[in-house]
């Protein structure tokens, strides 16, 4: 059926793209929009598409309800930071769908609703890595810069990365050897230098003195470091920061990230500049890694000696 290129029509999240309704299975267009509440919100390369990808899409999506229906309650965790209802009815949405969509995979949330233990990133069955609200003490401050962050990995590498800003409706999608976009444009980077015009970011705070390579940053770049893990090393990958240096990440800090910077064609490693993925060949997942985030042509270990 055709519609008029101006119609809207939405059912049953029916899609649009130049006036004919699309459905989700079987279509080879150049992009297809997702339509919601009569608006075009983000979208992916249809060809690039497949069913945990667009599943992921959806749900993250959907999920941006939660955050204003569960913001008020919070408390803080062992390490400080806060942790608020809706990070708990998020990542219960996601494991209500797993358990209808993909029963056999599995989720590892940053809350312990549902958790599997993080061996099971290692696993031959996929798992979601979630972080129902990256960037909690922003969000609860009403600072607008937060991130809903979803990895799905097998075999301890990620294979689908989403990261969505509900503020600025940034929607970070990526797909092991397929790409990666930003609200369906791709990401490409290009190779850069460091100079004082440069953008990075740096975690804070320091457990005891303020190690050298941050001395370093502190007297010849600019540094950035906004409250959301993950977005850091989404701008990474557009090429707004040049380099994020994190002493101090989680899984769910980088879980739906990382892959989002490797198929822009970054780098993503250790501070001795080796690779992160797979995370672990012996089978253990750590609770924390030092990682750098950079654009092709920066030379991590030039800062960190």
């Amino acid at each position: 059926m055709n519609y008029k290129n101006n119609s809207v029509f939405i059912s049953n999240g029916a899609k649009i793209i130049n006036g004919k309704i699309l459905t989700s299975e079987g279509i080879e267009d150049k992009k297809t929009l997702l339509i919601k509440k009569g608006k075009i919100m983000q979208f992916i390369p249809h060809r690039y598409l497949d069913t945990r990808l667009s599943k992921c899409k959806d749900w993250v999506l959907d999920s941006v309800r939660l955050l204003t229906k569960k913001k008020a309650s919070f408390n803080f965790k062992s390490d400080g930071s806060r942790v608020t209802t809706a990070d708990y009815e998020i990542q219960k949405f996601f494991l209500k769908k797993l358990r209808k969509y993909f029963p056999d995979d599995l989720l590892c949330g940053e809350e312990n609703v549902g958790k599997s233990n993080l061996s099971a990133i290692n696993s031959d069955k996929y798992c979601w890595v979630i972080d129902p609200i990256d960037g909690t003490n922003n969000f609860v401050l009403d600072i607008p810069f937060f991130s809903i962050s979803v990895g799905i990995f097998l075999k301890g590498t990620p294979k689908y990365g989403i990261v969505y800003d509900p503020v600025h409706k940034h929607l970070f999608a990526a797909r092991h050897n397929a790409g990666s976009w930003l609200n369906g444009q791709r990401l490409k980077l290009k190779s850069a230098n460091l100079n004082t015009s440069s953008n990075l970011a740096i975690r804070t705070p320091f457990d005891k003195r303020i190690p050298e390579y941050a001395q370093k940053c502190f007297t010849n770049y600019k540094l950035r470091w906004l409250g959301s893990s993950a977005l850091h090393i989404c701008y990474c990958a557009t090429g707004a920061i040049a380099a994020v240096i994190d002493h101090k990440a989680t899984i769910w800090d980088f879980a739906g990230a990382s892959l989002v910077l490797l198929e822009a064609g970054g780098f993503f490693t250790d501070f001795k500049g080796k690779n992160i993925y797979p995370l672990s060949e012996n089978g253990k997942i750590n609770t924390h890694y030092s990682i750098s985030a950079s654009a092709p042509g920066i030379c991590i270990k030039e800062i960190i000696r």
